[in-house]
């Protein structure tokens, strides 16, 4: 479930200096994005924002760590690039 991505996450910055990671995961054709971020520019519930509308979700969190659910599963690659092109302006600085 919801949990285990967010202990992923967690583990994630328990290992890593800094961090900025979103993860999706789909079960039943729902659709639940997680993001966590540790010492890096990006705000994670912005991120999540930004991408959890592309598959029908809504959601939000803190700035090192946000959760989203959706309900279209089919978007998900669209999604996958649009968190990596959002990340990318961010850590450049735009």
């Amino acid at each position: 479930g919801a949990g285990d991505i967010k202990a992923r996450i967690d583990d994630l910055k328990n290992e890593k200096e800094s961090v900025a990671v979103l993860l999706f995961q789909v079960k039943d054709d729902k659709v639940t994005i997680a993001a966590g971020i540790k010492n890096a520019p990006l705000k994670a519930g912005a991120w999540i924002k930004e991408i959890a509308p592309i598959v029908g979700g809504g959601g939000g969190g803190r700035d090192d760590f946000a959760q989203a659910g959706g309900k279209d599963a089919s978007k998900i690659d669209e999604a996958k690039a649009a968190a990596i092109a959002y990340a990318t302006l961010i850590l450049q600085g735009n």
